[in-house]
């Protein structure tokens, strides 16, 4: 899968976001998934056998059916079922689309993941402690037992291999 470059700045959001996107978009997934089901049991109400049956053998029409705009009540009912599967399809569409795009979010984060842990441990230290916790200079360079300068220096390289 590709995705665009982020610059040093953008992966340092994007990092510091993670841990708190994740667990809301597999909640998101989970919703949409159970929306998805729900639309297809709805759809099992009246199976697409039953009414391909009563499609092709309509019942006769009577004389006053005729005169009356030729519509049976099988057609009218024809036109409806038809419309609404426009309107399950187009809903299933757009829930397929955001699905698919909870799912890419979702595979960018463990991509991340994966790649600070492939990371040495130092800069696997700064960014686990430092970027992802959000916490101050002083704190990490105290926790960190080192100086600001190379917590800064640290910091941005571990970034700048994560966006490579």
């Amino acid at each position: 899968m590709k995705y665009e470059t982020m610059t040093i700045d953008q992966m340092q959001r994007f990092v510091r976001q993670m841990d708190t996107s994740l667990p809301k978009l597999i909640e998101e997934r989970e919703r949409i998934l159970a929306e998805i089901k729900g639309m297809q049991d709805r759809k099992e109400i009246l199976s697409w056998d039953e009414i391909a049956s009563a499609v092709a053998y309509p019942k006769a029409m009577s004389d006053k059916e005729r005169v009356s705009n030729g519509f049976s009540d099988d057609n009218k009912l024809l036109g409806q079922l038809e419309r609404i599967n426009k309107i399950s399809i187009s809903q299933m569409e757009e829930l397929c689309e955001e699905l698919e795009t909870v799912e890419m979010k979702v595979a960018q984060i463990r991509y991340v993941n994966r790649c600070i842990v492939r990371l040495l441990h130092d800069e696997r230290e700064i960014i686990e402690a430092f970027t992802r916790k959000d916490i101050t200079y002083e704190r990490a360079s105290r926790d960190l037992h080192m100086t600001r300068n190379t917590l800064y220096k640290l910091q941005k390289r571990a970034l700048e291999m994560l966006i490579r």
